[in-house]
């Protein structure tokens, strides 16, 4: 069961979550997640949004919009689910969780 929801739980971030995020952290002028860097590169002049992440959003729901267009849905779904499996294998096995949690410290990573 936690494979498939897992899934499901990114393709929704892709679809919808990600684009209210992004509004959200290009919106919010500082909190503790991104200490106001959105706000601070608009203030100075050196970037009026954060590009690479928009570009990468249209990328991905062009993707998957030819891909519905097409007739290749089921293909990109496992890409995608192929790639999201992958990258979650690569993060998980680089962390040694073998050592023991420092008593004063937070990080459980």
């Amino acid at each position: 069961f936690r494979i498939p929801a897992h899934t499901l739980h990114k393709l929704g971030h892709m679809t919808t979550g990600m684009l209210i995020r992004g509004y959200d952290f290009e919106t919010d002028s500082d909190n503790r997640e991104n200490q106001g860097v959105s706000w601070k590169l608009r203030k100075l002049g050196l970037s009026y949004c954060n590009w690479g992440f928009w570009a990468m959003q249209v990328l991905l729901r062009v993707e998957m919009a030819l891909s519905i267009y097409c007739g290749v849905f089921w293909g990109w779904l496992a890409q995608f689910c192929l790639a999201l499996w992958m990258n979650t294998l690569l993060v998980v096995s680089s962390h040694d969780f073998t050592q023991i949690i420092e008593p004063d410290t937070k990080d459980w990573a």
